[in-house]
């Protein structure tokens, strides 16, 4: 009797003693998501470019209280592949406020693909937020580009009545937040327009 009460505590001793071990192995390893703000500020001040950049694309996926940092930073990071991001994490979360920045972000004259990317990316971006193809000429010289802004800017102009924004979201080929609230099953995010890749920013 004396024989099994030690086995049964040593049984119950040995029990919590690997509960502990797996628990500080676990709590050890698990590091929590970093805030918007958080990433929004690695995205400004990281040492290298390829960081800034790494924090950006990872405040595209922090969900809507990333939308003024992405506003903030496509509108004043330095660095052109930090734009670019941006302006595809304003896509994805369908924010319409950010048009009037998409559209700025057009006439990006970062020197060669640098800019072409950032102007690929916001068209893009443009293109998904209206469910319509722009055709903008990004890689084409600046004046033509000037020209093909104008003529988004006046599309904008035109559908400013919340009516037209709302249809928009009402729309069968919308993939918004707004979509699944209407009763239509989303097939997953990124359905709706395609945006380029980095290794089109290359490509006419």
């Amino acid at each position: 009797m004396h024989s099994k009460r030690t086995i049964y505590t040593l049984a119950i001793g040995l029990s919590a003693a690997v509960a502990a071990v797996y628990g500080w192995t676990y709590w050890a390893g698990y590091k929590p998501r970093p805030s918007a703000l958080a990433l929004a500020q690695r995205a400004v001040g990281a040492k290298t470019e390829s960081q800034r950049q790494k924090a950006a694309v990872a405040l595209s996926d922090a969900g809507p209280e990333a939308v003024v940092h992405l506003r903030r930073l496509l509108h004043e990071s330095r660095d052109a592949s930090v734009r670019a991001v941006c302006a595809q994490g304003l896509a994805n979360l369908y924010d319409y406020d950010s048009v009037d920045l998409l559209i700025e972000a057009l006439q990006d004259d970062s020197p060669g693909d640098r800019g072409k990317l950032v102007r690929m990316r916001a068209a893009a971006a443009l293109s998904r937020l209206w469910l319509r193809d722009l055709h903008f000429p990004a890689a084409a010289p600046p004046a033509e580009r000037r020209q093909a802004v104008d003529r988004i800017r006046k599309m904008w102009r035109d559908m400013t009545n919340p009516s037209v924004i709302e249809n928009l979201k009402k729309s069968d080929s919308y993939q918004g937040p707004w979509a699944e609230l209407a009763g239509r099953k989303v097939p997953g995010k990124g359905t709706a327009s395609p945006l380029p890749t980095k290794t089109e920013a290359g490509k006419d």
